[in-house]
């Protein structure tokens, strides 16, 4: 027990000359800058790429084909599934806990690995408290984006779209709906972007 609350205090101490408790915070504080300014940095392109790139592909997926042929009474269904399917996807791909959990593994990592003259994994206790504040700063999407988000699939995935052609042929049995994406690119890209 006494070796673990040794560690929790960051002892053994530092074999460097340092004079003070002072002098120990200000050297942590400085090595934890240098350690999450990486994390801080790397965060636009993380989301950009483990996020935003998967988010594409898979709305991508979600609307192919891009031309479907339904009997007339469930076109309206299908593109309420669809819509359900889309705004699912946008949760799934950029919701709080995953992004969060994310960031935080990015900041583990990024303090298992210091590798600087000072060893601040000799305090885990501090770096547990600083990934615990830090937690706060985890890029994330606000609950209005959401909402903008849903309404854009909303208007981009109705009959009135101007993102879609409809083309009924109410002289075939059973009368059919033609519905037809013909600029998946455009529907994609306001979502993501």
């Amino acid at each position: 027990k006494c070796v673990h609350e040794m560690r929790e205090l960051g002892l053994p101490a530092s074999p460097g000359a340092l004079k003070d408790a002072s002098e120990l915070q200000a050297t942590a504080q400085a090595v934890a800058r240098a350690i999450v300014q990486p994390c801080c940095d790397a965060a636009l392109d993380d989301f950009l790429t483990n996020t935003l790139q998967p988010l594409e592909a898979a709305l991508r997926r979600a609307l192919t084909p891009t031309t479907t042929t339904l009997p007339v009474q469930s076109g309206c269904t299908h593109l309420e599934s669809l819509r359900s399917q889309m705004k699912a996807l946008v949760r799934e791909h950029c919701g709080l806990d995953r992004l969060r959990t994310r960031w935080k593994s990015s900041l583990v990592t990024a303090f298992k690995d210091n590798s600087m003259p000072f060893r601040l994994q000799r305090f885990p206790g501090y770096i547990a408290a600083l990934i615990a504040a830090l937690e706060c700063r985890a890029p994330y999407l606000r609950e209005d984006l959401f909402e903008a988000i849903d309404h854009l699939v909303d208007t981009s995935l109705t009959i009135q779209s101007a993102l879609l052609d409809v083309a009924v042929q109410l002289d075939a049995r059973p009368a059919t709906v033609t519905l037809s994406f013909h600029d998946i690119g455009a529907i994609v890209g306001r979502l993501v972007v």
